[in-house]
């Protein structure tokens, strides 16, 4: 695990990520991303599963000449296979534990500078990072949103049951004294959203910042996709994409595109999950058959190719800590609607798409359905700000990222009291 320093001693990160070469949209690609742009300034030492190494050893090209290494952790197997850790929050939980005591027993505290836990970071779970006996930041970490109570009524039953019962997991996790005690050792905790940075302060965190945690290569902001062809007046190419659950909001796109009455207009919804027979229901009852189409689930260069055939992304998700499709479709060009919550409606400016509030039913639906409406009669319109939505997008790429966390380990390791930086992709908290 031996990292070959140069002349000059350069600083040494312990990352706790999960990072492994797939899609770059999901949360391994992005602590792969980032991992890469760390190692071209630090050595990085990542702790991770090592069922990512195959992934790794892959790419052993891509990372041969950077002073990057991976530390692999499992959780025994005895203990893996007892019914209550076979899921993905209890594995996580415990994988944690183990990874402390690995670093611990390995000594790394006097070999590393900082420990930064990057990703799969939730405010309500304990880091192994804050154990390590290093500085430690945490983030950024989400998980903080929830789905607006004035919307709560329109998810299914199931969705409905489904937001309930992470609201009481979220809960009681905030009693957890690892959680606390987590919060309470960082030297800075990174908060994805507003309502995630709220809750942090609530718990205890010394320090908190705000900064979303999703970005984009340099080349993916030519954009590196083409700009869907021209369309008639009136016609509208809407798209939808992600996991097809209750609160991505997806019901709320179809309702606002019947309520819109666009005949020359077409909705995709892309993506597969448990409520694709409620959307296909829906999209029945409200006589829209011809006109909504379901893919199924894509790989990312195919969501990607379709996003680019369309003219505008719909995505009114009602609690989202990113939304990397947000971005995507925004470096491609496209306008973005979308609800004022989460991740999404920090991306979203005025003059790059709709952020519409999440006051009720009737105002969520009216606002998108004029939005629609709009859009399909002004191409100057969507083409303004589809140009808009590309420069906002370059406020999001992995090297500006990888700048805010290279001014803000130099404020932690120099203890020095907090200072201006570079603000990458962020409105300030009101």
């Amino acid at each position: 695990m031996g990292v070959n320093a140069g002349p000059a001693r350069m600083r040494r990160i312990l990352l706790f990520a999960y990072a492994c070469r797939p899609n770059e949209g999901s949360e391994p690609g992005v602590g792969w991303n980032l991992a890469l742009e760390l190692a071209r300034r630090y050595e990085v030492c990542v702790v991770t599963r090592s069922s990512n190494r195959m992934a790794i050893s892959q790419a052993e090209g891509e990372i041969a000449e950077l002073p990057l290494t991976f530390l692999y952790v499992d959780v025994p197997a005895w203990l893996a296979r007892l019914p209550p850790f076979r899921s993905v929050q209890a594995y996580y939980y415990v994988w944690q534990l183990v990874a402390a005591r690995t670093c611990r027993e390995m000594g790394l505290s006097s070999r590393f500078d900082l420990a930064h836990h990057l990703t799969y970071a939730m405010y309500w779970a304990p880091s192994g990072a804050a154990f390590v006996g290093l500085p430690f930041i945490i983030g950024p970490v989400g998980g903080g949103d929830s789905t607006p109570r004035t919307l709560l009524h329109t998810l299914s039953w199931r969705s409905r049951a489904h937001e309930w019962l992470r609201q009481i997991i979220r809960g009681v996790a905030e009693w957890d004294p690892l959680v606390r005690s987590t919060l309470r050792r960082a030297s800075c905790v990174i908060a994805s959203t507003k309502a995630t940075e709220d809750r942090v302060l609530r718990l205890g965190a010394r320090r908190v910042e705000r900064q979303l945690q999703i970005g984009l290569s340099d080349g993916e902001l030519s954009p590196v996709w083409p700009l869907s062809t021209q369309v008639q007046e009136g016609e509208l190419r809407l798209i939808c994409v992600g996991r097809l659950l209750g609160y991505k909001g997806f019901h709320l796109a179809i309702e606002a595109f019947a309520q819109a009455r666009l005949p020359r207009a077409t909705l995709t919804v892309v993506g597969h999950g448990p409520e694709r027979n409620i959307l296909e229901r829906l999209t029945k009852a409200m006589g829209l058959e011809n006109q909504v189409v379901f893919t199924g689930g894509v790989n990312r260069n195919t969501a990607l190719r379709l996003i680019a055939e369309s003219d505008v992304l719909v995505h009114p998700s009602l609690h989202d800590s990113a939304g990397m499709v947000v971005l995507e479709a925004m470096a491609a060009g496209k306008p973005v609607l979308c609800l004022g919550a989460g991740g999404p409606a920090e991306m979203v400016t005025e003059g790059c798409g709709c952020v519409v509030p999440p006051d009720s039913r009737t105002v969520v639906v009216d606002a998108l359905a004029a939005a629609m409406r709009t859009l399909a009669a002004d191409r100057e319109l969507r083409e303004a700000m589809g140009q808009e939505a590309v420069k906002r997008a370059g406020e999001y790429t992995w090297r500006r990222l990888t700048d805010y966390f290279t001014g803000l380990y130099d404020d932690v390791l120099q203890q020095r009291p907090s200072r201006q930086r570079l603000k990458v992709g962020r409105v300030a908290a009101p």
